[in-house]
């Protein structure tokens, strides 16, 4: 776990170009948990909410972030499976993640919280490639990706899809953005950018995210307006054309939707005998959008 936990900050804090920001990292295992994993500012106790409140008004000092983790992830040493520690290691890294992406920078509102999942959640399986240290998931570690991928081609197909960023009207909706699109479609989108844009490039749009907006809340114009800057300033990975349009291409897979996939059988037969020659799949564009996601 500290193998992990020090590999990420490194990653972070290079790729980001802001020092993790808080004096203390703390990990709590909680079996009552609702969900798997959660990224907090503070403690979560009466009594030290209080003193951390008036520590950071009156010094200045920020507080500390403890990371919480339900019974799913804990195992006995026995158990302890390759796939279990990757997992386990990548949900580490990804409520690691967070630190920067949702606590030093927080959305205004609940209509852009997809952008931060996705974000963290491909950043979390960079950093495993990317560190010597937790060079064991090498092999393991982008096949693990799929799911995500797939969950979110998964959810692109149903009528209830919805774009990563969309309108929420109250609190209480928010809780439908968690899913496949935001772990899913918004993660596979980002390795995309990562592809089109290069490590260099991509991680300047971040830097000037966190130059811009560190400790204030952001919109998905933010996020547009550093990625699609640092693309036209540096030398992209990918020559996408004289007509390509970073900004625009970014909000269509943020704000946009596909709907559903149409599939449609294609035959070819021998004009002569009449025998069927050839067979091909053509896939259609939903109702609502041109921006599907390629099976």
């Amino acid at each position: 776990m500290f193998d992990v936990v020090e590999s990420g900050i490194a990653f972070y804090q290079n790729f980001t170009g802001q020092p993790f920001p808080y004096r203390q990292y703390c990990q709590v295992f909680v079996p009552e948990h609702n969900s798997f994993a959660m990224q907090n500012v503070g403690c979560v106790t009466s009594g030290v909410i209080e003193g951390n409140e008036a520590e950071y008004v009156h010094t200045n000092s920020p507080p500390s972030s403890p990371i919480t983790f339900n019974e799913s992830y804990i195992w006995e040493l026995k158990e302890a499976t390759l796939t279990k520690r990757l997992k386990f290691s990548l949900c580490n890294l990804h409520e690691l993640c967070h630190c920067w992406f949702g606590n030093m920078i927080t959305f205004k509102w609940w209509d852009d919280l997809g952008i931060d999942e996705g974000i963290c959640t491909f950043l979390a399986h960079l950093a495993m490639v990317s560190s010597p240290r937790l060079s064991h998931f090498n092999e393991a570690a982008w096949i693990t990706f799929l799911e995500y991928k797939y969950w979110g081609i998964g959810r692109e197909g149903f009528s209830s899809c919805h774009p990563v960023c969309c309108q929420v009207q109250k609190t209480d909706m928010s809780e439908i953005l968690y899913d496949g699109t935001a772990y899913g479609k918004c993660t596979g989108f980002m390795k995309q950018v990562y592809k089109v844009m290069g490590h260099e490039a991509m991680s300047a749009g971040f830097k000037l995210y966190f130059e811009r907006n560190a400790y204030k809340n952001s919109t998905v114009d933010d996020v547009v307006s550093c990625l699609s800057e640092a693309f036209n300033s540096q030398s992209p990975a990918i020559d996408m054309g004289p007509d390509f349009n970073m900004a625009s291409w970014l909000r269509s897979w943020l704000q946009e939707t596909s709907g559903n996939v149409t599939l449609e059988p294609v035959l070819e037969f021998d004009q002569d005998t009449g025998k069927l020659t050839g067979l091909k799949i053509r896939q259609g564009l939903g109702m609502r959008g041109q921006n599907l996601i390629k099976v």
